[in-house]
C-alpha cells in the first residue's frame, strides 16, 4: 500500500531529502542567498522595467528584445530569438542534455492597457507585475547569481523567455520549442517559473479546452419584429445554463466564460452574438463532455430559427504524476531551511515582490 498523505518525506523520498539537506548546508548556497538579499533592489528595478513594456498576446517582441539584452549582460552565450519570438540564453556545462529554466513573456492584458506600474515601499503594483514579471525576473536573478560565481552546475542551463502562454496564445512558444529538432530531445529537465510566491510547486500540466460559441438569428427591430428570437437573450440563457454544469472536485475541474460580445444598438435584435468558454482540468480533458454540455445548454425552444455554432480555439493536454511525488517535492523543499541560522526566522508569508522566497525551491529541486 502506498504511503498516506501524512507520511514523512524521508519515507517517500529519502535520497531527495538527503541531497537537498546537503545542498542547503553548503557554504555556496548560503552565500547565494546572501547575494539574493543584497540584490533585491536590482530585482525590483528589473521587474518594474519589464512590466512597463507592453506584451499583449502575439505582441511580445519589445519585451523579448529587452530580455535578450539582459541575458547578454548576465553573461549568457549564445543569446538569440527564434522565429516565433522565444528568447534563449545558454550557460554552458559538461553534460549532453539541458536543464531549461523558462518564464513566459506575455501578459493577459490587451494592447493599449495603461501600464501604471509603480513601487510603494517594498511592494510593486501594476498590470503583469506578478504574472509574469516575477517569473522573468526570477530567471534573471538565477543567471545573475551564477555569473557572480561560487555556484557550479554539471548540465548546461537553457534560459528561455517564451511567448504565447496566456489565453489564445495556446502555448505556441513552448509548442514551437518542443517541435524543434534542436531542443525537443536535448531538454532533459524543464523548470517553469510563473507568478509570485513559493506556496505551490506543480508537477503536473493543466489541461484545457477553449471554445467559441456563436448564436445567430434572423435579426430585426425590437418594435416591429418583437418576438423574433434574439441571439443575445439566447446566448445569455445558454451561459446561465452552462454555469450549472456539474464538475468533479477531484481531479479539480473548472470552467469560465471570459469573453462575450454582440449588439449594435438598443433597438436592434442582433443577428450574431458570441462568447468564449474555457474549461480547465487537471486530468485528461473530457472534451466531448464539454462540447455536449455547451450544446445542451442552448434553449431548445428557440430552434431551428436560432443557429448555434461552436469551434475550438485552444487545446492543452494534461499530464500528471503520482500525488506522492508532487507532495514529496514540495514538502522536501519546504522543510529545508536555507537561510542563515543566525537570522531570526519568521513564519512563511506571501512575498512582497514575487522574488526571494520563489527562488528557494528553484535552486534545489
Amino acid at each position: 500500500m502506498p504511503p498516506g498523505p501524512g507520511a514523512e518525506v524521508s519515507e517517500l523520498f529519502p535520497s531527495m531529502q538527503q541531497e537537498i539537506a546537503r545542498l542547503c548546508a553548503s557554504p555556496e548556497i548560503r552565500s547565494a542567498f546572501t547575494w539574493f538579499r543584497a540584490q533585491e533592489p536590482q530585482f525590483a528595478h528589473w521587474q518594474l522595467e519589464l512590466a512597463r513594456i507592453a506584451a499583449p498576446p502575439f505582441g511580445e517582441s519589445a519585451r523579448g528584445a529587452w530580455l535578450a539584452e539582459k541575458f547578454k549582460e548576465l553573461g549568457l552565450d549564445p543569446v538569440y530569438t527564434d522565429e516565433v519570438g522565444n528568447v534563449f540564453g545558454t550557460r554552458s556545462g559538461f553534460g549532453h542534455g539541458y536543464v531549461s529554466l523558462s518564464a513566459h513573456l506575455d501578459t493577459v492584458f490587451p494592447a493599449g492597457t495603461p501600464l501604471n506600474v509603480r513601487q510603494q515601499g517594498s511592494r510593486l503594483y501594476g498590470p503583469g507585475v506578478s504574472d509574469n514579471g516575477a517569473g522573468v525576473t526570477a530567471i534573471l536573478a538565477i543567471a545573475g547569481v551564477l555569473q557572480a560565481g561560487g555556484l557550479h552546475h554539471a548540465l548546461p542551463l537553457l534560459f528561455v523567455g517564451n511567448v504565447g502562454e496566456e489565453g489564445e496564445g495556446d502555448l505556441r512558444g513552448m509548442r514551437h520549442i518542443f517541435s524543434t529538432p534542436r531542443w525537443k530531445d536535448s531538454i532533459h529537465y524543464s523548470l517553469v517559473l510563473d507568478g509570485a510566491g513559493s506556496d505551490t510547486i506543480v508537477a503536473e500540466a493543466l489541461g484545457s479546452r477553449r471554445f467559441e460559441v456563436i448564436v445567430r438569428g434572423p435579426g430585426g427591430h425590437s418594435w416591429s419584429d418583437f418576438g423574433t428570437p434574439n441571439p443575445i437573450i439566447v446566448l445569455s440563457r445558454t451561459i446561465d445554463a452552462f454555469s450549472l454544469t456539474p464538475v468533479p472536485g477531484s481531479p479539480k475541474t473548472t470552467f469560465n466564460v471570459g469573453v462575450i460580445r454582440g449588439g449594435t444598438s438598443v433597438n436592434s435584435i442582433r443577428l450574431p452574438a458570441g462568447s468564449r468558454q474555457n474549461a480547465v482540468l487537471t486530468g485528461t480533458p473530457k472534451s466531448r463532455r464539454v462540447r455536449t454540455s455547451i450544446k445542451n445548454s442552448t434553449p431548445k425552444s428557440f430552434r431551428p430559427s436560432i443557429v448555434v455554432s461552436k469551434r475550438s480555439v485552444g487545446t492543452k493536454r494534461a499530464t500528471w504524476g503520482p500525488p506522492s511525488f508532487q507532495s514529496g517535492i514540495f514538502a522536501t523543499a519546504a522543510r529545508c531551511n536555507c537561510a542563515d541560522p543566525s537570522e531570526n526566522q519568521e513564519p512563511p508569508r506571501p512575498p512582497k515582490s514575487g522574488l526571494g522566497r520563489t527562488l528557494k525551491p528553484i535552486l534545489f529541486s
